[in-house]
Parts: structure tokens; C-alpha cells; sequence
């Protein structure tokens, strides 16, 4: 049917509407929710070991993998070469991947329904809205990195299939890269390889073309498997055994409820129902089957402390199918007993619905509280602060003269603060540290954070300063007085505490006073 003048500019100016909207938003709110959180500094402890020619080490002299993500701690490492601190460089380049992530999923959507169109816009104003999205567009992690290779490597994947490439390597190499940035890159891949693999069953796709698909995956992941157990001592990373505890279904169900409340995303699924059923072809077929697996390995490990860090991975998927059904429906091709203009203006009605609770989970007070042990972006934001505010003040002093500075630290939020105080540190809860990482878990508890070290083996390692109350400097001392919260696994620790220029130095021992004193030369004890 051909499109009247009035409907051809009508439809442009829609574009452009949600183009600039989605603009406004995206810039407005990667401001606003704009932060490095705590377990970036990970990566960057390690990058800066790195360039500084100590290994890619936690402490030196110490070869633990404590990262998950080797291939953003080389980015790290390579800004640092080129002297651009990571704390400047991991945002903008996360930043970064989330325009190009938008700009190629607008390329990829409009292959379905063409530029013009403003179902094609729709979910990049979606995803600008919502605070989940943006937000994980920043943080000094790898999240959006990630996320676009996968997206990259789903729509390559598709690519070459549709022009039966005899050299299918794009994907492949991509699905490599995604799983050096994080492990669950492979999940992807499995999903990617049952369906060529299908392919090859059906005689569409020949086994020669298969074998050349897989090779880059086998030979970069196999390649960086061999480069672990001969660096580390081990074919998987240290983290895997500090956070993976086996099935917690419980835990998996609560962080995808609370996801799918916070964004009333149930009512618009079976829109994504729609896309399926209607459109029966690859494509679809491939989304859902990557949304499901990936929700699989969600309820298995329990999800993420993190709020929705692990979903913003799954939304170019999940949205594209939700939006490709609203748009089937407008088409009017689908429930043809219903008259077309009663369609349309449904559609229309749950895409401005689908905007406004995307908009309404992004600003309403209660994503801020800590629920089902998740950490809310605000929080995560606040606590990186403090260590980081603590960790430069250790390091101010340190420089000063004030603290020697090779003494052993104890911590519990193993990031920021190690990272500026640049002291030899023991994570309490095992992510670089062999012993504590394969000790059993008796009880779940915070996910990712179920792991502690033993009052023994702190006393074994001789940690000097350990930061009990998971705060080291306070503005006053009244953290010496707290009793009752002075035991640690049952027994009680010795809290002492040393004056730093209108601040304490507040913490735990493992070492005798006389020891403590012997590292502290010509400060007072303050018990």
C-alpha cells in the first residue's frame, strides 16, 4: 500500500522525535547515574601491576587470578601505558560501546522494519530511559563492552548464515572476545553452536563450514585456558571458586522477579510471544532461545549483588522482541477478527506504556533500598566513594610519613581502598586468595560474598590492619567501644586504633601488640 505525503512526514517526524528524545535521556541520565564502582578497582590493581612489570598479580609476588574479565584488564592496562588512568578511561570507553551498541542495534532493527520506521526507534528511547541501561553504561566495568560483542556477534552470526559465508570466523571472534571479557560468553556461544549445528543436521549449513566457525572460539579460548593453568596453577579463574556456589534457584527467582517488577516487564512479554509465533523464522528463533538459556544460568547462580547488572546484558534481545511483536500487531496482520484501527491504537497505547514504566522503575524511590541482598545503584555508588575517599587518605599518609607502607591489610570491599592506599592487601571473602576462595560455604548468604576467612588463617597471614567494621578511617573513635561487635566467627579480636591528623585508623589486629607497635613506630596505640 502506498504511503500518503502526510503519513511519510508524519512518520519521519516520529523518528525524529524519538531519536532526539532518546538523545536527551541517554545524555541526561548516564550523567546523573554516572559512577566507578568498587569492583572495577579490581581490574585496575591488576592492570597496574601489569604495567608496572609485576605480572598481572593482586600483590606482588602473588599469582592469583582475581579477575573474571582478562580482556577489559588489558583496555586498562593499555590506557595506563598511555598514561590515561583507568579511572578515566573505563568509563569512556564503556560509554562508548553503549553508542555503538545503540547505533548497531538501530542498524539491525531497521533491516526489519526500515529506518523510517518508528517501531525502529523504540527501543533505543527504552533503553535511554531506563536507569539500569544507562547506569551500567558507566561504572568502570566491562558490562557494556560485553554486551556489545555479544549483540555484534549475534547479528554477524545471523549475517553470515543468511549469505551462507564459507569463512563464518566474524562471530566466532567475536563470541571469544565476549567470553575473555566475562565467562558467560560462552553460554552465548553454546546457544550460537546449537543452531548451527541444526543447520548442519538439515544439510543447510555443510560440517566443513561448522569446523571453520568454531576454530577462532577453540583456538582464543583454548589458547587462554593453556596461558591460565601455566600463569596461575589453574584451569579456572580464582573467582569462579570465591563466587559460584552451586545451585541457588531461590536466589535466581528473587533477582528476576524483582527485575521484572521493577519494570512491569511480564506485561509486555507476551508481546515478544507475538514476534515468535508470527514471524516463525531464525531470527526470533534465536533471541528467545539466548533469553532463555541466559535466564537458566541466572537461576543457577543466584544472579548478581549487583541491581540488574547481569540483565542489561540480555535487553537488545529482549526488547527487540518485545518491540517486533507491538509492531506485528500494528501491522494488523495478526488477530484479523479484530478491527485494524483498535490494533494500531493498542499498539500504540502499550508502547507509550511500555516507555512510562521503563521511566517510572528508573525514578521511583524504592530502587533504592537494599532488597533480597541486592545492592542498589546508589549504594554501590556511596560505598565506592568512601573506600575511595579512605584509600587516598591511607595513601596521603603513607607519603607523608605517617604510615610505613608495607604493611598487610585485611578487607572486605577489595577495591577502591587497596587500590589508592596501594598496600599489600588479603581479601576477606577469597576473590585473590586461593585458601579462602575453596573453603565450603556451610550456609548462602550474600551472593558472590559467602566466602570468609578464618579467624586462623588471619592470625596465619599475620594481617596487620583489618578492617572489621568494613570501614578503616573514621572522624571519631567511638567504633573502639562497640563491645559486643568486637568477635569475628565466634571469638573475640583485639580492635585497636591510631590518630591521623584529625582522623582514626580504626581496625582489627592479628598481629600481638608488640608486633603492631613495631610496624607503627612512634604512633600511640589507642585501645
Amino acid at each position: 500500500m502506498m504511503i500518503k505525503p502526510q503519513g511519510h512526514q508524519l512518520q519521519l517526524s516520529i523518528c525524529l522525535m524519538l531519536g532526539l528524545a532518546s538523545l536527551y535521556f541517554f545524555v541526561a541520565n548516564v550523567s546523573q547515574y554516572f559512577f566507578i564502582g568498587d569492583d572495577a578497582y579490581i581490574s585496575f590493581i591488576y592492570a597496574r601491576h601489569l604495567v608496572e612489570g609485576n605480572g598481572l598479580v593482586w600483590n606482588p609476588g602473588e599469582f592469583v587470578e582475581g579477575y573474571t574479565n582478562f580482556f577489559w584488564v588489558m583496555l586498562m592496562a593499555g590506557s595506563l601505558y598511555l598514561g590515561i588512568p583507568p579511572e578515566n578511561s573505563s568509563n569512556l570507553i564503556s560509554i562508548g560501546c553503549s553508542v555503538v551498541l545503540l547505533l548497531s542495534f538501530i542498524w539491525a532493527f531497521a533491516q526489519v522494519h526500515g529506518l523510517r520506521s518508528p517501531w525502529t526507534w523504540l527501543p533505543i528511547l527504552v533503553f535511554s530511559l531506563s536507569r539500569s541501561f544507562t547506569a551500567w553504561s558507566t561504572s568502570g566495568l566491562e558490562t557494556m563492552l560485553f554486551t556489545l560483542l555479544l549483540f555484534l556477534g549475534f547479528m554477524f552470526f545471523i549475517r553470515e548464515r543468511e549469505s551462507s559465508s564459507s569463512y563464518p570466523v566474524i562471530s566466532s571472534g567475536l563470541f571469544a572476545l565476549a567470553t575473555l571479557t566475562r565467562p558467560d560468553g560462552g553460554v552465548f556461544m553454546f546457544v550460537a553452536g546449537l543452531f548451527f549445528l541444526a543447520d548442519i543436521i538439515s544439510k543447510r549449513r555443510t560440517f566443513r563450514s561448522g569446523l571453520v566457525w568454531a576454530l577462532p572460539y577453540i583456538m582464543v579460548i583454548g589458547a587462554h585456558f593453556l596461558w591460565r593453568y601455566s600463569y596461575y596453577g589453574f584451569w579456572l579463574p580464582n573467582t569462579f571458586y570465591a563466587k559460584v556456589s552451586g545451585l541457588w534457584l531461590e536466589q535466581g527467582i528473587n533477582y528476576l522477579e524483582l527485575f521484572a517488577s521493577s519494570y512491569r516487564v511480564y506485561w509486555f512479554l507476551p508481546f515478544a510471544l507475538v514476534s515468535v509465533l508470527y514471524r516463525r523464522n531464525f531470527t526470533a528463533s534465536l533471541l528467545l532461545s539466548v533469553l532463555v538459556a541466559y535466564v537458566i544460568y541466572i537461576l543457577y547462580v543466584g544472579g548478581d549483588i549487583f541491581e540488574f547488572r547481569f540483565l542489561v546484558v540480555i535487553f537488545p534481545y529482549l526488547y527487540w522482541l518485545i518491540v517486533d511483536g507491538l509492531a506485528v500487531i500494528f501491522s494488523g496482520t495478526v488477530f484479523a477478527f479484530v478491527p485494524k484501527q483498535l490494533l494500531r491504537l493498542f499498539a500504540v497505547v502499550a508502547a507509550g506504556s511500555m516507555l512510562w514504566v521503563t521511566y517510572q522503575g528508573s525514578v521511583n524511590p524504592a530502587v533504592n533500598s537494599y532488597r533480597y541482598g541486592i545492592a542498589s545503584l546508589e549504594g554501590i555508588k556511596r560505598y565506592a566513594e568512601s573506600r575511595s575517599e579512605q584509600g587516598k587518605f591511607i595513601r596521603e599518609r603513607i607519603d607523608a610519613g605517617d604510615l610505613p607502607d608495607n604493611f598487610l591489610i585485611g578487607v572486605g570491599g577489595a577495591g577502591a581502598l587497596p587500590y589508592y592506599a596501594r598496600l599489600p592487601t588479603l581479601d576477606r571473602r577469597g576473590l585473590n586468595d586461593v585458601k579462602i576462595a575453596r573453603m565450603p560455604v556451610s550456609r548462602r548468604g550474600r551472593i558472590a560474598h559467602e566466602h570468609d576467612a578464618p579467624y586462623e588463617y588471619l592470625v596465619e597471614r599475620k594481617v596487620a590492619v583489618f578492617d572489621l567494621y568494613n570501614r578503616l578511617v573514621f572522624p571519631d573513635k567511638e567504633k573502639l567501644f562497640d563491645g559486643d561487635s568486637h568477635v569475628f566467627h565466634g571469638q573475640k579480636v583485639r580492635v585497636r586504633a591510631i590518630e591521623l591528623k584529625g582522623h582514626y585508623l580504626v581496625f582489627a589486629t592479628f598481629v600481638t601488640d608488640e608486633e603492631l607497635q613495631a610496624i607503627f613506630a612512634g604512633h600511640s596505640i589507642l585501645k
